[in-house]
């Protein structure tokens, strides 16, 4: 997600909606790049509250990942 091809086009909210929107499941954030400090777990779960909340990420979504998720975990 921090990605310059990402970084330089989008903000920090805007990039995770727009990943989640896309279908992404699992958001990667790296915790060793300067000044990250918005790249907290607790930061990127209220930014992903935020945006169901407002309507731009629709709970279904969250929860159609988690399904997805659940069911790679019982895969392993």
């Amino acid at each position: 997600m921090q990605m310059h091809a990402i970084s330089s086009h989008y903000g920090f909210e805007q990039s995770i909606k727009l990943a989640i929107q896309a279908g992404v499941d699992i958001l990667i954030f790296s915790n060793n790049i300067e000044n990250a400090t918005q790249y907290t777990p607790e930061n990127i779960h209220q930014t992903i509250k935020k945006l169901v909340l407002k309507g731009d990420i629709s709970k279904s979504q969250i929860d159609e990942s988690y399904q997805r998720i659940q069911t790679l975990k019982r895969q392993l």
